[in-house]
């Protein structure tokens, strides 16, 4: 009977996709398997980057929104103005 190569006793160490099937070294700030000298943990790093940098698109995306809407609105109240004044000079 002929052993395949993934049911082979030494498999696990040539698996190639070994890789892909791990773990990450740190998954949240209270992974359980860290521990004290485990040097996983950095002052500074932030884990939940991607989204925090969503939230703050989203807010940027609203305050230029309403940028412009308070841009646009000056200027219709500037062309009204300008209106008002040729007309009463008629």
């Amino acid at each position: 009977m002929l052993q395949g190569r993934a049911t082979s006793r030494d498999h696990d160490l040539s698996d190639p996709t070994a890789l892909r099937r791990e773990q990450p070294g740190r998954v949240s700030d209270d992974d359980e398997r860290l521990g004290a000298s485990s040097m996983q943990k950095f002052h500074g790093e932030d884990l939940a980057i991607s989204h925090r940098v969503k939230g703050q698109q989203e807010e940027l995306r609203s305050w230029f929104g309403e940028a412009v809407r308070e841009k646009e609105a000056a200027q219709a109240e500037a062309a009204q103005s300008d209106a008002d004044f040729s007309s009463s000079m008629l």
